[in-house]
């Protein structure tokens, strides 16, 4: 059986959630400590590489599933019920950040746009941890 390599879906299960949670802490965590710094396209980097984390542990949770894209990674969290629309604008509103805080050499992200990227990285940490305790514990 040969993999589909259009699809932009991988499978995932508990231990794929449980690891990506623990790397979306430790991007979190390094963002805090470079937004205290004043270095705010490091922290924004960092909070964005967090969400990012944080999107595929939920959707291994809830999905059993991960994308291989992170712009699809925000349409399979809005498939998710409850507040997976919610989740996934968030995510999205991450990834605007991401070229500009990642590549730009001309812009930097300010920093109330770097607090706002740490916040909504937090929101998303928050939540995969959550569920992460929740279901893994099972």
């Amino acid at each position: 059986m040969t993999k589909d390599k259009s699809s932009t879906t991988r499978p995932a299960g508990v231990q794929d959630a449980i690891g990506a949670a623990d790397k979306a802490d430790q991007f979190l965590q390094a963002a805090k400590t470079e937004l205290e710094l004043g270095r705010t396209d490091v922290a924004t980097s960092n909070a964005v590489n967090a969400g990012i984390l944080a999107a595929d542990a939920i959707c291994a949770i809830e999905k059993g599933l991960r994308s291989t894209k992170h712009t699809e990674s925000a349409t399979l969290l809005a498939s998710i019920p409850r507040d997976g629309k919610a989740l996934s604008a968030q995510l999205s509103r991450l990834l605007a950040y991401k070229t500009k805080a990642q590549y730009s050499n001309t812009e930097s992200i300010s920093p109330t746009d770097a607090q706002k990227a740490f916040a909504g990285a937090e929101r998303l940490v928050e939540k995969a941890r959550t569920l992460v305790e929740l279901k893994a514990t099972k």
